[in-house]
């Protein structure tokens, strides 16, 4: 998939920044201002890896959707063909086919699946990772409903993410409500409420 090769592609790009920092802070350590610089773009180059992590699942769920539709379906032809097939009215071939088909969309669907799981555990290691949250501006509304909406994260990681970085927008009735529709837990909801900070 071209979303799964722009993740890799930017994959390799922070690690090949992350070693270019490092060599510089070797050939420059006076220099404050080059350190300061090699780590912003390294979290720069964090976020361009989540954003794409983000949108190859948003694929995948959309592939995973259309694959679970294209199974019910091939259920039901399977079904269809045993019965023309014990009435003489089809070869075994045909069921056959069907059948090949029924197993192969299954195997793509556990593909899917296994690849959306692979997205979970991508952000995992991303929130576990020192400073991550250091110096960033506050969550926007947008990013928040995408993280529930995706289930990217446990509930009680997003409510100490919130804990530390704070949210960008104030709470109201609305706000909560498309929160709990997003599946917000109250404890989350609490703390959206009591972190909002202006950004600077």
């Amino acid at each position: 998939m071209k979303l799964k090769l722009r993740v890799i592609t930017v994959v390799l790009s922070v690690l090949f920044a992350h070693n270019s920092a490092s060599v510089g802070g070797v050939q420059k350590r006076s220099d404050r201002g080059t350190g300061k610089n090699s780590d912003a773009h390294l979290e720069r180059s964090r976020e361009a890896v989540a954003q794409a992590v983000v949108e190859y699942r948003e694929s995948l769920e959309r592939l995973l959707a259309l694959l679970e539709m294209e199974e019910k379906d091939t259920i039901k032809l399977v079904n269809k063909r045993k019965e023309l097939y014990e009435e003489g009215v089809i070869s075994i071939r045909e069921l056959e086919e069907s059948k090949k088909r029924l197993s192969n969309t299954r195997a793509r669907i556990v593909d899917a699946r296994r690849e959306i799981a692979e997205t979970e555990l991508y952000f995992k290691y991303y929130a576990s990772q020192p400073n991550v949250h250091a110096s960033k501006k506050p969550y926007t509304k947008e990013v928040l409903l995408k993280v529930l909406r995706l289930n990217a994260l446990p509930i009680q990681e997003i409510i100490d993410a919130v804990k530390k970085r704070g949210v960008s927008f104030s709470t109201n009735l609305e706000v909560i409500d498309t929160f709990l529709l997003a599946g917000a837990t109250p404890e989350l909801i609490i703390e959206i409420a009591m972190n909002y900070r202006e950004e600077k």
